[in-house]
């Protein structure tokens, strides 16, 4: 997998597939989108350039809310296919300029203001452009629907009776005051924003969120009333630049903590963090590849949204990802893998895997990017044990991430020996005490918000232990012979 053309290839799948019957021609009362001509009035959260060591952050939102945008105007028809051409060329021509100026694995403070400045450019005047079209009615009900649904994720059961014919006005209210909110609650943790500066974004605050309450809920509301709301939203956000940008602010802006390299090359590791290898189980060999693949992506996506994998290490992790896949592809030349081929294979990701998943674990978080990792942590959480308690410590958030990624790939494992037969009785009663001591660290890591790195690969060393004695029931004769005869 090509990790650093995710973007691309998410956008392309934006661009050219999702929306295949919606490049449509709009009505011919539509004035061009222009994408040429400079806005002068952006509707942005604000500049970076003072908290420039997070400029990554600013840019993939602004991306994230560019493609949103086009998806929206293809989504209702409003996009020819002419302008869909063209604004998958301007978003093209941004991510070469993206690409060249990480170059030397950094955006310094010049490289991020010009390149943050000219995709928010581009993508307010995409903005104001989509609000000045007119929903057709064949996509009232469609569009209705997604606000619907938007609101609901942000405010729970709220009225929702738009002016559907001005639907995709609506949508670019209620878009910018969500990024309003984010951008000030990434000010408040990055130490950027006082007390009384935090007081008065929060009277601007509430006041938005009244206007795209009335513009969610007025089915007669005008395009004049909207598009005040909109100059008003700009109006907020200076406000929230000035606090952003202010001297105070940036002096408290620290450096990025350096981290250790990760070494990949001298990765082997005595310790490794997997469910068993699978060398009694070869005829299963599949399975335990594709969950150690799972794995291996979804740390390296944990670091990248971390902040803590630099861009050489990025390319490093990718080069190490795509050998792996051609020794793969060459021993599944014959169409299976032998029991030999298996043990090399898994061995090889495994040893990858478990080094990077302790890298990971021993590298703090940066304080800007601490609540989209808790964030993370939550939903997993939740996913797992319902609506449980969360509030790890932030800091070591990838720590807190890599115990509960390894306790439930522990407790699937489990499941795969006893579903196979491979565990008997006496062996599923021990391993259950096991998985019981390791559900209540998990549950510690996640609600002990001053738990210390130490205390956190001590549980991670006792998952170790665990999946030794997993590994050791799952390879006993026993087991073996079961496998044999399956497979016969």
């Amino acid at each position: 997998m090509n990790i650093r053309r995710i973007p691309s290839l998410v956008t392309a799948a934006l661009l050219c597939a999702s929306f295949g019957a919606a490049g449509q021609q709009p009505p011919a009362a539509h004035p061009p989108l222009n994408l040429g001509q400079k806005a002068k009035n952006p509707n942005t959260a604000h500049q970076p350039k003072a908290v420039h060591h997070d400029c990554k952050w600013y840019i993939d939102k602004e991306v994230s809310a560019y493609t949103t945008r086009v998806g929206r105007g293809l989504g209702a028809g409003v996009i020819s296919a002419q302008e869909r051409a063209d604004l998958e060329k301007e978003y093209n021509t941004f991510k070469t300029k993206e690409a060249a100026a990480l170059k030397d694995g950094k955006v310094d403070p010049q490289e991020c203001a010009m390149l943050y400045e000219e995709l928010t450019d581009l993508n307010n005047h995409l903005g104001d452009a989509l609000c000045s079209r007119e929903v057709p009615a064949a996509k009232h009900a469609e569009v209705a629907a997604a606000l619907k649904q938007g609101a609901q994720a942000r405010h729970g059961n709220v009225a929702v009776n738009p002016n559907q014919g001005l639907g995709l006005c609506i949508s670019e209210i209620t878009h910018m005051v969500n990024l309003f909110e984010a951008a000030i609650q990434r000010g408040k943790q990055a130490g950027l924003i006082d007390a009384t500066e935090a007081a008065a974004l929060e009277k601007s605050r509430a006041k938005l969120i009244n206007d795209e309450k009335r513009a969610l809920s007025d089915h007669k509301i005008s395009r004049v009333e909207l598009k005040k709301m909109m100059r008003d939203i700009d109006v907020e956000n200076k406000k929230l630049d000035a606090a952003m940008a202010s001297p105070a602010a940036a002096a408290k802006v620290a450096p990025a903590k350096a981290h250790p390299p990760l070494n990949l090359a001298a990765r082997k590791g005595k310790h490794p963090h997997a469910a068993h290898r699978p060398k009694a189980i070869h005829h299963e060999c599949k399975w335990y590849m594709d969950k150690e693949i799972t794995a291996y992506t979804t740390r390296v996506g944990r670091g990248l949204t971390a902040g803590v994998i630099s861009a050489a290490e990025r390319a490093e992790l990718e080069k190490e990802y795509n050998t792996f896949k051609a020794k793969e592809t060459t021993a599944l030349k014959d169409g299976k893998i032998d029991p030999t081929e298996c043990a090399t294979l898994y061995e090889d990701l495994t040893d990858l895997n478990n080094h990077l998943g302790d890298a990971l674990c021993s590298r703090e978080v940066p304080a800007a990017k601490q609540a989209e990792v808790v964030g993370a942590i939550k939903l997993a959480a939740q996913a797992r044990h319902g609506s449980a308690a969360v509030t790890p410590n932030p800091g070591l958030g990838l720590c807190v991430a890599e115990v509960t990624h390894m306790v439930s790939l522990f407790e699937s494992a489990i499941q795969r020996g006893k579903a196979a037969g491979l565990i008997d009785a006496k062996e599923a009663a021990e391993l259950e005490k096991g998985r019981a001591k390791l559900a209540a660290d998990e549950k510690r890591a996640l609600t002990d918000h001053k738990i210390s790195h130490v205390e956190l690969k001590r549980m991670m060393n006792d998952i170790d232990v665990e999946n030794k004695k997993l590994d050791a029931a799952m390879a006993t004769p026993a087991a073996a012979e079961k496998v044999r005869r399956q497979a016969r």
